[in-house]
């Protein structure tokens, strides 16, 4: 049985969860890398609208190491990206999602990883720096709350009226991009900008709020997070705006929020 050249079917589901289970082991494991990371928090790159950690890099590493070591499936990752995609299927992953936020204390961080094949979703991992929780999904298979699956209860609506987005650092450059933003969220009861995209999309998925609109963000941001939401029963809308360097606008809702 082959998948692209390895040895794996993608026929039937038992390969997904197969590949769900080593992930949200490597995301955990990833987690404690950064927990038990050496590096000083001080050893960073403050560019023009954004911060890479040194941390960013060390984490990419490692996850991408475990993931080639336990997985046939090439990596894509946030840093070091040269637009050239492989073969699919392949892991596309955020080793820290949300890393000024980390740098700066806020418990908004995570490590994002998910499997794509080949412009949709089918592996969703969002495990939570902080606090080590982790929401993922399986293309099909509904959304899993630290490995168990999630009761209806876990994913009502709780904040109706409230959309999460972000002043991403592509909406800089063009006045234009944020006044299309402002115009898509305005319309909500309350705003609130987290810092981490994939979070954003896990909070959504677990009816923490009613929507999240972004604008200018790139795909290992929230393709998990997407995948998460889709099974949590939510309407994604993911539009591609930029192929070469995987950006694109993002618009999801609860479809029902509670009133």
């Amino acid at each position: 049985m082959r998948v692209d050249g390895v040895g794996f079917s993608m026929s039937g589901e038992l390969w997904l969860e197969d590949f769900l289970i080593v992930a949200e082991n490597i995301v955990e494991e990833t987690i404690k890398f950064i927990a038990n990371s050496d590096l000083p928090m001080g050893s960073a790159s403050f560019l023009k609208y954004d911060v890479k950690l040194d941390l960013d890099v060390e984490t990419q590493f490692f996850l991408a190491k475990k993931l080639g070591e336990l997985t046939p499936f090439p990596v894509v990752g946030e840093e070091g990206f040269t637009s050239e995609l492989p073969a699919v299927p392949y892991w596309l992953i955020d080793p820290i999602d949300g890393s000024f936020n980390y740098l700066s204390g806020i418990r908004y961080a995570a490590v994002s990883v998910a499997l794509m094949a080949p412009d949709e979703p089918l592996i969703g991992v969002v495990g939570d720096i902080c606090s080590g929780e982790l929401v993922s999904a399986r293309k099909g298979g509904g959304v899993r709350l630290n490995r168990f699956h999630a009761q209806k209860s876990d994913m009502a609506v709780r904040g109706a009226g409230l959309v999460l987005t972000a002043i991403t650092p592509s909406l800089h450059s063009g006045v234009d991009g944020v006044e299309r933003l402002l115009g898509n969220v305005m319309a909500y009861r309350k705003i609130r900008m987290l810092g981490s995209a994939a979070m954003s999309m896990t909070l959504l998925a677990r009816g923490a709020c009613e929507a999240v609109v972004l604008s200018g963000i790139h795909a290992w941001d929230v393709m998990a997070g997407c995948l998460i939401a889709d099974e949590a029963g939510c309407k994604v809308d993911w539009r591609v705006t930029e192929e070469r360097r995987m950006l694109g606008d993002l618009v999801a809702r609860n479809p029902m929020p509670s009133q």
